[in-house]
């Protein structure tokens, strides 16, 4: 064997090598790849993402890291720097619910209304937005249709029968068992969940913009004119 080529394979098996310890002690221990690029959101570094050639390291804004193979989707828990455990929330975390975005009257196009307004709720540092239409919730139901049952989205906030922490975090939870559809926008890290009826967008963009909209299944973040 040439010397040259015997170089070069022993050179290729140290590089593997280094690949394969460096992905297994971010796989073992959660942590970042030492080969890695990473993408920051939110305009620096609570939430950032370190990419390495076989897996992602994620480093969410309330301090959770999940390591996870390349090509596996994940995404964190929407929480802020202000981020508040609701302890009603967990109480009533078993519980069913299902948003129902509809349309009584004739709604002009890219009109919003004003569910919440930012602190108006305890932890809602944000406002909440319906977009082209209006937004009421079934609770202990999975129903995505209006019934006598149902309430609107903020009276059920005021009246503290669900939290916005609870609806964000089931659709993440939803979008990481892939059974919605989603995705992280290249703007400082907003995330869209597209249901098969309503798709709400939290945004998290560069410029601070942290509101949620509640939209038809079509609605996309260039619509909002952010």
């Amino acid at each position: 064997m040439k010397k040259s080529l015997k170089i070069t394979l022993i050179v290729l098996g140290i590089l593997l090598g280094i690949i394969i310890l460096d992905t297994l002690q971010a796989k073992v221990f959660d942590n970042s790849p030492i080969i890695k690029l990473r993408e920051t959101y939110y305009g620096g570094e609570i939430y950032y993402i370190d990419k390495g050639l076989l897996v992602n390291h994620y480093h969410c804004n309330n301090n959770e890291k999940v390591t996870t193979w390349k090509g596996t989707k994940f995404t964190c828990p929407i929480c802020d720097e202000n981020c508040v455990t609701d302890t009603d929330d967990k109480q009533q975390s078993n519980d069913k619910f299902s948003l129902v975005f509809y349309q009584k009257t004739s709604i002009k196009p890219k009109q919003k209304e004003l569910i919440i307004r930012k602190n108006e709720i305890k932890g809602v540092d944000y406002n909440v937005y319906a977009f082209e239409g209006h937004v009421a919730i079934n609770l202990n139901s999975d129903r995505s249709e209006l019934t006598k049952n149902s309430l609107s989205l903020r009276d059920a906030l005021l009246k503290n029968k669900i939290t916005m922490k609870k609806i964000l975090d089931k659709a993440n939870e939803d979008l990481n068992k892939n059974i919605i559809k989603g995705d992280i926008y290249k703007d400082g890290g907003s995330v869209i969940y597209k249901y098969g009826n309503y798709t709400i967008i939290k945004c998290n963009t560069l410029d601070g913009n942290r509101d949620v909209y509640i939209g038809n299944k079509d609605m996309g973040i260039n619509d909002l004119d952010l």
